[in-house]
């Protein structure tokens, strides 16, 4: 509650970049406990090959089946809708325009290297330390052991501290995104509103109803009665799959439009990458369904 009565105070006043800063430091301090533990304890490196290149599906364990946790981890990176929400995030940088396009580039491959590491410690930690005493993860209290065994006392506030600092962030960089995103969407669909408003999103009433919407709705899934925060983030990730195959048409699309892009307009690999992106998402709907019925 308390991080949503903050978030409020602070999504309306377009200051993107100071709740960036502020967050920084806490989760660097998570990521190198994350994986300063997850290399003291001793990672299994072929282990990881092996899984990583085989795409050997594990045996399931606990209430999830395999298949949607394979699914949720494709739907967290490449099926989130966040992704949509980029440009408008770098427009509040002040990275506009093709002279920004390889800053923009090394902005997500960084993101996407961090996603990577963090997951490799989480689940080199979960290997090492819970698994062999029989511990599944349902709670994040189960993910803030880990690095209690590792790290003690410290190791666990530390991963709280992270927790709240990447929720916190979350919510505040969901609002101020998806809110440009619905307007933006709005008056390009209806210009005589966009004009009244002269296309900025934050003097149209609607804006600041999205951030209202966006910020308190999470608190919901807060109730006792609602999942728990491991099986609902699962639940989620995996769910958002079944929209990145209309996604991802939509973008190749829209990528070959030369009228819009010129000479930035996609290339024959990237069109390829696309469609492998397309198969698969397709199959991970596919098992999802299957699944879920």
């Amino acid at each position: 509650m308390t991080n949503t009565i903050v978030s409020l105070a602070l999504v309306g006043r377009g200051i993107y970049n100071y709740v960036e800063i502020t967050i920084k430091g806490i989760l660097i301090l998570m990521v190198v406990s994350l994986v300063g533990s997850a290399l003291w304890v001793g990672p299994d490196v072929p282990a990881i090959v092996k899984g990583t290149i085989a795409f050997s599906v594990p045996e399931n364990v606990g209430g999830v089946d395999t298949l949607v946790f394979v699914v949720s981890l494709i739907g967290a990176v490449a099926g989130s809708m966040s992704n949509l929400i980029y440009p408008y995030l770098f427009e509040q940088k002040g990275w506009r325009g093709p002279a920004y396009l390889k800053l923009q580039r090394y902005d997500l491959l960084f993101g996407i290297v961090m996603i990577i590491i963090i997951d490799l410690g989480v689940w080199v930690l979960g290997a090492e330390i819970l698994h062999p005493k029989g511990l599944t993860v349902e709670s994040v209290s189960d993910m803030a052991q880990m690095l209690t065994s590792t790290l003690g006392m410290l190791g666990g506030i530390l991963f709280y501290l992270g927790v709240l600092g990447a929720c916190f962030k979350t919510v505040v960089v969901y609002a101020l995104g998806f809110g440009n995103l619905f307007v933006d969407a709005i008056h390009t669909t209806f210009p005589e509103r966009g004009k009244r408003y002269n296309r900025e999103y934050t003097k149209d009433p609607l804006y600041k109803l999205t951030l209202l919407i966006t910020v308190v709705f999470p608190v919901l899934w807060a109730l006792p009665s609602m999942p728990g925060f491991v099986y609902l983030t699962i639940l989620v990730n995996a769910l958002q799959v079944v929209l990145l195959p209309a996604v991802s048409i939509g973008l190749i699309v829209l990528t070959n439009r030369k009228d819009l892009l010129a000479q930035y307009a996609n290339k024959w690999w990237e069109n390829l990458l696309l469609l492998i992106l397309i198969g698969l998402t397709l199959w991970s709907t596919w098992q999802l369904l299957v699944n879920l019925l």
